[in-house]
């Protein structure tokens, strides 16, 4: 940002086209400026929007999902079990059984491991129980004006079926 002020930066008292002010020197220390979003783009339409989509496609959308992450995980078990293949001189069904116990393995370890984050995360976070209680009641109060739209929207949607 101080290079591209440096570059667009005009000697006191000029201008340097058309609807361009001058440079002052208090452009590089002010604050930024809040982006004004459309309202699409605010967090309660896109949540409605995602409320009502999971409501009325759920299973599609998720079937979706799930599907891809079928084709990506069969596409890694496919070229391991030819890496097998052809650095260990294994025969098909053999491959099969090793990538099998392999993806049982690697699974069982990210489980693991993302348990343990967890778990170390929240530690930090929150020393008592009491601590998890306050956060998730300033979280409520602080948050819940953004989430009434999309919550009414459900209810609305909801009451015609």
């Amino acid at each position: 940002m101080k290079i591209l002020g440096t570059l667009l930066k005009a000697p006191p008292g000029t201008r340097r086209g058309p609807g361009i002010a001058t440079h002052s020197a208090s452009w590089e220390n002010s604050p930024p400026q809040p982006q004004n979003r459309p309202p699409w783009r605010s967090p309660a339409v896109l949540g409605s929007l995602l409320v009502l989509g999971f409501w009325f496609q759920g299973d599609a959308i998720l079937g979706f999902i799930l599907h891809l992450l079928h084709v990506l995980v069969e596409i890694l078990e496919l070229g391991l079990e030819h890496l097998l293949e052809s650095l260990f001189h294994l025969e098909g069904h053999d491959a099969q059984l090793c990538t099998a116990w392999l993806g049982l393995g690697a699974f069982s370890v990210l489980i693991f491991l993302g348990y343990r984050e967890a778990r170390r995360r929240l530690a930090e976070k929150f020393q008592t129980r009491g601590d998890f209680a306050r956060w998730a009641r300033d979280l409520a109060m602080t948050h819940w004006p953004h989430w009434t739209p999309p919550l009414i929207l459900l209810l609305v949607s909801a009451s015609f079926f």
